[in-house]
């Protein structure tokens, strides 16, 4: 079975395994990853052309406390048993801001959309696709792929406390501390949990471009420690 974390795959790191989506990744349990950190499209381009440049560079990280839930709880402990189809759980308030909800739901919806994927093998991946856009389309897409080759799906829960930092006509930028201590792979075939593969509490940038339909995620990359408070382990 899988070896790590899903949110993790998702997270491209530039030379060291993270979450989900690290270069030199440990494998994750909801969102992908291979390679080097590469820059979203331009503001021009259309979703799946890629380039090496552009994006919003986040302002200062706003800064979470302790590695406790929105209640001050300790996260659940991740599954042993099957669980059924893994849940998402947000625990920041959406921005009071129009233009800054848009985005703060364009990225809420896209990690609920990939969660539903990941629980479940048949169902269709053009919708998590349509709230994609390059380099984060490919990554994505070929995690999937790959967890449905495995026969693996996921059960448990993944916590989010997205905070836009930054909106512009074209393009946004979010920070946010991924938790997916709670999210373990599941054999699709056999029902067996693998508590091992597990995730962690890890620091994320994301960058959202829009081509007049709506916010689509482009690139999800590792961010400042601070983003996550202090340690990831309660």
């Amino acid at each position: 079975m899988r070896t790590s974390s899903a949110v993790a795959a998702l997270v491209l790191a530039a030379g060291a395994a993270l979450v989900a989506g690290c270069s030199g990744e440990q494998e994750p349990a909801v969102v992908v990853p291979d390679g080097a950190v590469t820059g979203a499209a331009p503001s021009d381009a259309p979703p799946g052309e890629t380039s090496d440049g552009g994006g919003a560079t986040p302002g200062p990280a706003p800064t979470r406390g302790p590695a406790t839930d929105a209640g001050g709880a300790p996260p659940a402990p991740a599954p042993t048993q099957d669980e059924g189809p893994a849940s998402l759980r947000v625990v920041a308030e959406p921005p009071s801001d129009d233009a800054q909800r848009e985005v703060w739901q364009a990225y809420v919806d896209f990690w609920a959309e990939d969660v539903a994927v990941l629980s479940d093998p048949a169902r269709p991946t053009e919708d998590l696709g349509s709230r994609l856009a390059e380099p984060q389309l490919r990554r994505t897409t070929e995690y999937v792929e790959g967890q449905r080759a495995a026969g693996l799906r996921s059960t448990g829960e993944v916590v989010l406390d997205p905070q836009v930092v930054g909106v512009s006509a074209d393009v946004a930028a979010v920070t946010d501390c991924l938790d997916d201590r709670g999210l373990v792979a599941v054999d699709a075939a056999s029902g067996e949990v693998d508590p091992s593969t597990a995730g962690d509490r890890v620091p994320v940038e994301v960058e959202l471009r829009s081509y007049g339909s709506g916010w689509l995620v482009a690139d999800l990359r590792p961010g400042e420690e601070a983003v996550c408070g202090d340690s990831g382990t309660p």
